[in-house]
């Protein structure tokens, strides 16, 4: 499918692949950074790999990065933080905003994250093309070391009785 085209290139969405395909012969990596900015679901897999197809000269399309998620949340390796970042842009935020919202919660409670959750971030502060912290997990309170008591066993005598 075509998601953006001019007299220079087109860009085919292919499932999750990004394809480039030049219209003209001396196509700059300018040119196409300029646009990939209204598109920040795009990712470049290699600028080599690129640079190196708008060099050949040809004009048959060849594929040139992924669509990320629009909603991508990571967390940190303590799993005590979790990171959000929006890839959309603002326009696209200020139309779906609530349907946005709830999306990152349905995410957040798929990741089991149900405490610490920023509510502020969600209500006033939604950045994109920015990582941001949506939730904290509560850190442990230092205290006593636990300790092991093993159980022992007292002797078993047996009994003698008169029956």
């Amino acid at each position: 499918m075509i998601f953006f085209e001019n007299e220079k290139f087109k860009l085919i969405e292919d499932g999750k692949q990004v394809s480039i395909q030049p219209k003209i012969a001396d196509l700059a990596l300018v040119d196409i950074n300029e646009v990939l900015q209204e598109f920040p679901r795009v990712r470049i897999k290699s600028f080599v790999d690129l640079q190196n197809g708008l060099s050949n000269h040809l004009l048959e399309p060849f594929v040139m990065g992924e669509l990320k998620d629009c909603i991508e949340i990571d967390l940190a390796k303590d799993e005590m933080t979790a990171f959000l970042r929006l890839n959309m842009t603002k326009e696209a935020l200020e139309l779906e905003e609530n349907k946005i919202k709830n999306e990152i919660m349905l995410r957040l409670k798929d990741l089991g994250i149900c405490v610490g959750v920023k509510t502020d971030v969600l209500d006033t502060r939604l950045l994109v093309c920015k990582k941001q912290v949506i939730a904290e997990g509560i850190l442990p309170i230092a205290g006593k070391d636990a300790k092991y008591k093993y159980f022992q066993f007292s002797e078993v005598k047996p009994e003698l009785k008169d029956d």
